[in-house]
């Protein structure tokens, strides 16, 4: 059997991004070596379930992803503030939990559930040998420790550093994917992508 560590995220717009990413770049300049992040293998996200699946069940869980984000449309997104994460301690800009955000996350936690695993790996990430167990922990206890009433919806901006105060803001949510996990639970691989409808 062959495992993935698997995060299913919302990709941001490319102009959020693009701040997400100077805001990380300032992180860099005061000392943050960890976490780089860019458009190719380290991609700013909100994840929206974690876990471990056998390669085996990937195109089952393609097409769950796939029809349960084809009951989703015009998700608003609104960032809060900045904070630092119970689960890992990473600063990061708190996303609102709203009931549709709620909603669609627990669909795909449902929808994937069954697919998830327990056996834990180094060599199920991007570039494995950079990872570390704090890792490996994270994605192993995502469902029991981040979701349902523990789902912090969140972006992150790097693994240390002091909170700022910064400017709400409020984009829709246009596309989600299915990453492959690397060091630090980074968004290093697209492996499918699926764009979100707008009601008309």
């Amino acid at each position: 059997m062959k495992y993935l560590a698997l995060d299913v995220v919302i990709l941001l717009p490319k102009e959020i991004s693009k701040k997400i990413i100077s805001m990380n770049r300032k992180q860099i300049k005061l000392g943050e070596k960890i976490l780089i992040l860019n458009n190719r293998n380290s991609i700013p996200h909100i994840s929206l379930a974690i876990g471990y699946i056998d390669t085996k069940y990937l195109n089952v869980v393609k097409d769950i992803t796939r029809k349960i984000v084809a009951k989703f449309s015009n998700i608003d997104v609104e960032i809060e503030n900045m904070y630092k994460t119970a689960l890992t301690g990473s600063l990061a800009l708190k996303i609102n939990k709203s009931k549709k955000l709620q909603e669609f996350h627990e669909s795909i936690i449902d929808g994937l559930r069954p697919y998830f695993s327990l056996t834990p790996s180094r060599n199920v990430f991007y570039k494995s040998e950079k990872v570390d167990h704090h890792t490996i922990d994270t994605v192993k206890n995502y469902v029991k420790k981040a979701s349902y009433e523990k789902f912090t919806p969140h972006i992150t901006i790097a693994t240390t550093g002091n909170i700022i105060t910064i400017k709400r803001i409020k984009f829709k949510a246009e596309k989600v994917a299915l990453c492959q996990l690397g060091l630090n639970c980074t968004c290093s691989k697209i492996i499918f992508s699926f764009n979100l409808e707008k009601q008309k």
